[in-house]
């Protein structure tokens, strides 16, 4: 795994720890309320790094599969 991969691994992590720690409502007094802009904001990046880790990962195999035929 390259050290691009680890880095985004690493901060969908951290990511998915602080989800954990955000409130789930926009009032959390209130289970009606919408979800808390934090969590909202936490779950798109969380998406955002899923789709890149995925791309990537593909990208290094790509990559891997095209070294030996150019050997």
């Amino acid at each position: 795994m390259s050290e691009n991969l680890r880095d985004l691994a690493a901060e969908l992590t951290r990511v998915d720890t602080a989800i954990h720690d955000v409130p789930l409502y926009a009032d959390p007094s209130d289970p009606t309320s919408s979800f808390s802009d934090e969590l909202i904001d936490l779950v798109a990046r969380e998406e955002e790094l899923v789709s890149e880790l995925i791309r990537q990962a593909r990208q290094e195999i790509a990559d891997d599969q095209e070294e030996p035929a150019h050997a």
